[in-house]
This record gives structure tokens, C-alpha cells and sequence, in this order.
């Protein structure tokens, strides 16, 4: 019956399963970019976003291998499982979910059809209140906590004491390595203040309101070109255009997944370019390393 269960579900459900190496983690020296190929000791876990699992497989440990919901370069709002999924959550042993609005509808459904996965919820210790209130795939409150390293330190432990209950041959490891993720984490969340600090107070444009909690923790002000989601009113695109000129704003910010036409006029209104970050390439410290100078750069 159980056979026949999964079987039904997975024609409902898609995904890619990406192995959670990082040639560049001093935690880990020996991991490298290429997929690791599953065995009976390797950890396996799911999220939502590359950032979480990156996360939960730098403390893990190798070998870890994850599946990520969105690929990199995909909308969290467009997201529709394939048939494959079930296939690869079905060895699955943790899923980290983060709060991003087509968890609360599909992991329910993931976990009725694979009792066995355990569902670990991880929510920011200080939560900012969502900026896409009134859309219809909107959250209870703002889950793009990676886009602040200080904002996942956190984490770190939640994640640590779950991999360890589930996986306690391998507690050892895993609590030494919280403590260097940690460290590593901490470095990381001085190098984006050090790089952030000159242009405290600035406020940046951007097309889809995903770094909220950067602005917050590294003193910038973030104003999303969307209303509940949508595309703004022209009020509000005249009131957006003004106060851009009166700031000296050099540069109108997009995350590509989501819509860039608004971001594309207020640009060429203001006579400025219209420029791409990317909060979800791998690894992780890379990515926001390289998001935070691309900031300074136009800020």
C-alpha cells in the first residue's frame, strides 16, 4: 500500500538534487563543486533555497547531499513540484523549511506521502514584517533571512541539534562543526558590515523586496518596486522617480527571477543602469560577498 501511495504522489510532484560541496569551505578543504554521489553514510536533507541548504550541509559535514525546491535563477512564487520529486525527497531524512508561502501549502502534502521525513522549521530569531502583503503567495512575515549572514547565524545551532538527533553516529562531527561554520559565519557577517558601512542610511531600488534583512542588519534602507506584489501605481512611480533624484540613486537593483519592467522604466527615467544581484548562486559566502561589493559599487 505504502508502494502504491508514493507511487500516485509522485505523479503530482520536480526538482533538482544538488550535492552540497563547497571548493571553496575552509570547513570542509577536501569538497569540491562536482556532485557527490550518495552512499549509506551520506546525510541527506532538503530546502527550500540554496542558502539554507548550503547552511545545513556546511554543518553537516560531508558527505551531505541536499535537494533544493527552487533551483538558482527561479521565482519561490512560481514554484511547481514535478513528478520526480517524491522520488528524490524519498530518502530524505530532514527538511528544513524557512517560511516561504508554497511550503506552508506543499510540505504538508510531502510529508503525508514520506512519514519518515522529519520537517524542521526555521524561523528568523527577529522577524521583519513582509513587504508583499496583499499578493497572493504572500508570507506572514519575511523569510528571506539569508540574505543576511548575521541574520542565519541563528540557525547554526537549530540545524546542529537536528542533524545530531537524526543522525547521532555522526554528533561528533557535526557539533565540531558548528562551531567552525559559526567562526566562519561571523567572519563573513564582518566582511559584508566592513563593505556596507560607508553607505549606512542609503536607500537602494530594488525589484522584489528580498533583501530586507541585509538592509536592516548592514544599515541600509530597501524600497521594493512592487505594491503587494504587484506592479506599483503610477503615483507610486512618480513618488519612487522624485525621491531617486533627490537621493542621487546611481543604480535600480534586480533579482532576474521575478519581474524587471518596472525596474527597466524607473531606470531609464532616472538615466541609470539596471543592475542584476544574485542571492542564490553557490556557495553561499561567495555569493554574498560578491551581492554586497556589487551594492557599494552603486551605491
Amino acid at each position: 500500500m505504502r508502494h502504491l501511495m508514493l507511487g500516485a504522489f509522485a505523479a503530482i510532484l520536480t526538482i533538482s538534487v544538488t550535492a552540497c560541496n563547497d571548493e571553496t569551505a575552509k570547513t570542509h578543504p577536501k569538497a569540491s563543486a562536482a556532485p557527490v554521489r550518495p552512499t549509506a553514510d551520506t546525510l541527506r536533507i532538503a530546502a527550500a533555497v540554496t542558502p539554507v541548504s548550503w547552511l545545513v550541509c556546511q554543518v553537516a559535514g560531508d558527505p551531505c547531499a541536499a535537494t533544493t525546491l527552487v533551483p538558482p535563477g527561479a521565482s519561490a512564487h512560481a514554484f511547481e513540484p514535478k513528478p520526480s520529486l517524491l522520488t528524490q525527497l524519498s530518502t530524505t531524512r530532514l527538511y528544513f523549511s524557512s517560511g516561504l508561502s508554497f511550503e506552508e501549502a506543499w510540505v504538508p502534502r510531502f510529508k503525508s506521502g514520506l512519514p519518515s521525513m522529519e520537517v524542521i522549521v526555521l524561523k528568523p530569531v527577529q522577524a521583519l514584517p513582509s513587504q508583499e502583503k496583499g499578493h497572493e503567495h504572500s508570507e506572514p512575515y519575511d523569510p528571506h533571512v539569508w540574505s543576511s549572514p548575521r541574520a542565519m547565524i541563528p540557525w547554526i545551532d537549530s540545524i546542529a541539534l537536528a542533524l545530531a538527533t537524526a543522525y547521532p553516529a555522526d554528533t561528533a562531527r557535526i557539533w565540531k562543526n558548528r562551531d567552525l561554520v559559526r567562526a566562519r559565519m561571523l567572519r563573513l557577517d564582518t566582511a559584508v558590515r566592513q563593505e556596507l558601512a560607508p553607505f549606512s542610511g542609503k536607500r537602494f531600488y530594488i525589484n522584489h523586496p528580498e533583501l530586507g534583512y541585509l538592509a536592516r542588519d548592514y544599515g541600509l534602507e530597501q524600497k521594493p518596486l512592487e505594491e503587494g506584489g504587484r506592479e506599483p501605481s503610477l503615483p507610486f512611480l512618480f513618488e519612487a522617480k522624485e525621491t531617486a533624484k533627490r537621493q542621487g540613486i546611481r543604480a535600480i537593483f534586480v533579482e532576474e527571477a521575478y519581474g524587471t519592467r518596472t525596474a527597466q522604466a524607473l531606470a531609464r527615467a532616472l538615466d541609470v543602469p539596471v543592475v542584476p544581484l544574485d542571492l542564490y548562486a553557490s556557495p553561499y559566502d561567495s555569493a554574498i560577498m560578491r551581492l554586497a561589493r556589487t551594492l557599494s559599487g552603486r551605491l
